[in-house]
C-alpha cells in the first residue's frame, strides 16, 4: 500500500505541475521544469521554478 501511495503522490504532483505548466509555461519564458526521483526511485516528479529568482537552484 505505501509504493501505491507514493506512485499516486508522483501523479498529483505531475498532474498539478502539468496544470502551471499548460497556464504559465507560454506566458512567461522564465517558467522552467525538471524533473527529480524524490517521491519514488523509478517516477521522476516534476519540479517547476522561476529562472530569474534568486531563491531558486537553478542547476539544469
Amino acid at each position: 500500500m505505501a509504493e501505491l501511495r507514493r506512485i499516486e503522490q508522483v501523479a498529483e504532483h505531475n498532474s498539478v505541475a502539468l496544470g502551471l505548466i499548460s497556464r504559465l509555461g507560454t506566458i512567461d519564458p522564465s517558467l522552467k521544469v525538471h524533473f527529480e526521483f524524490s517521491l519514488h526511485p523509478f517516477f521522476a516528479t516534476a519540479v517547476e521554478y522561476y529562472s530569474n529568482c534568486p531563491s531558486t537552484n537553478n542547476n539544469t
